[in-house]
């Protein structure tokens, strides 16, 4: 339960620092596929201005919405034109969050995500 609360705390301090910063980048992630029980291919888009921002570094930490199944690490490969692609290892199907940090190499930012695993 600690761990739960801690976790919230920390996205919500993330949205208010993120908030703070200049220039907003908006982001969304669509899952490619359904849950298979295997490694779940994500697709991320990045925009600025309604502009693809490419040319990113962007890792993620994947957590479930309302479960606590510890969080999953993936690194997004730029596809240009503000797509961004990952594998996730996601234990199960669900609502999950995406805490996601990019750096165009000035800006650092980060983003909270909610997106859905269909089963």
């Amino acid at each position: 339960m600690k761990k739960k609360m801690l976790g919230l705390v920390l996205m919500l301090l993330v949205l208010i620092i993120g908030g703070c910063g200049g220039g907003d980048w908006q982001a969304d992630i669509e899952p490619l596929t359904h849950y298979t029980g295997q490694a779940v291919p994500l697709k991320l888009h990045i925009q600025e201005g309604g502009k693809g921002l490419s040319g990113l570094t962007i890792e993620a930490e994947l957590e479930m919405k309302h479960m606590d199944h510890g969080s999953v690490a993936v690194h997004f490969s730029d596809q240009g034109e503000g797509v961004y692609e990952g594998l996730g290892e996601l234990p199960m199907s669900g609502d999950w969050i995406a805490v996601v940090t990019a750096t165009d190499g000035k800006r650092n930012k980060e983003l909270i995500i909610p997106f859905a695993i269909k089963e």
